[in-house]
């Protein structure tokens, strides 16, 4: 199981950097649903974490440190959802993100959540408004 999770993981890089960086706009309903998957993704992480947190009994500074970027990065990626139009949005919703697959990729139980992780990849691609208006603005401004 931990194998598949790696190699979702290793499939989500691959078109990360197949893609180049390269960003697509969704529809406002799509936008939607895309928010709200990775505000219920983002607080089952955070919820993971405090539960780790709470039931942590001297297992160690790394299991205590893990817990803490796990949940510091559910919380940044969670703030990059709630400003979702912003291009530092963008940048909280990446750092968040790459956080949450730091310690996801510790091989552990939590590791098998590595595809669950995945799919917060989506919201990563994601123009933000801002950043597709200026294109546009500029695009009018060099045709005339």
């Amino acid at each position: 199981m931990i194998f598949v999770a790696y190699l979702c993981l290793a499939f989500v890089f691959a078109v990360l950097l197949l893609r180049g960086g390269a960003t697509f706009r969704l529809s406002r309903r799509f936008e939607l649903l895309a928010r709200l998957l990775g505000m219920i993704g983002a607080v089952a992480f955070a919820s993971i974490a405090v539960l780790f947190l709470r039931a942590n009994h001297g297992d160690g500074p790394m299991a205590l440190l893990l817990t803490l970027v796990l949940l510091c990065g559910s919380i940044t990626y969670l703030s990059g959802v709630a400003l979702w139009r912003e291009q530092v949005g963008l940048w909280l919703r990446f750092s968040g993100w790459f956080l949450v697959i730091a310690v996801l990729a510790v091989p552990s139980t939590l590791t098998l959540l590595l595809p669950v992780a995945a799919l917060l990849t989506l919201t990563l691609c994601i123009e933000p408004e801002d950043r597709a208006a200026s294109h546009a603005r500029s695009s009018v401004m060099s045709g005339s």
